[in-house]
């Protein structure tokens, strides 16, 4: 129905993000704004919030399709229940090993970040969740403390 009066090549409504069908409202377009700033200026941790079923996941694939092939990503999309589950999931989003105590994945993930700084590379976690918690928030924080002195 809705692809032959509006002359869509295929079904615009769907339950999976689809980058290629974003409604880009002001809201919308100012998120990708926020996230593409984010990503050139070495943000190493950017969050999404907002409303199930708002745009959050989409809008970080659409993003996803633009990065330069030589920045590391971690896309997580599904919020962890745990907070320190957070960090497995960029972990293994990263392709890295994510099994062992919290103080072990932590000297893993700051080791992969500057050995990927020392390579000219970059690293940078892009996660959307609905509802956070403020000690979630606070846990996101700090895991974005990893930094190579002023960058």
């Amino acid at each position: 129905m809705y692809e032959t009066f509006y002359g869509m090549k295929e079904k615009p409504f769907s339950i999976l993000p689809d980058p290629d069908l974003v409604y880009w409202g002001s809201t919308h377009s100012m998120a990708f704004a926020v996230l593409e700033c984010a990503v050139e200026n070495n943000v190493g941790l950017t969050i999404v919030t907002g409303e199930v079923g708002s745009g959050k996941t989409t809008l970080l694939r659409c993003l996803l399709r633009r990065l330069d092939p030589m920045l590391k990503v971690a896309l997580i999309s599904n919020t962890p229940h745990e907070e320190d589950d957070l960090l497995r999931w960029i972990m293994l989003s990263l392709r890295l090993p994510s099994e062992g105590a919290l103080p072990s994945l932590i000297s893993r993930f700051q080791d992969f970040v500057f050995a990927q700084h020392a390579k000219g590379r970059r690293t940078s976690s892009c996660r959307s969740f609905s509802l956070a918690s403020h000690s979630y928030a606070t846990y996101c924080r700090h895991l974005n403390f990893f930094n190579s002195h002023k960058e």
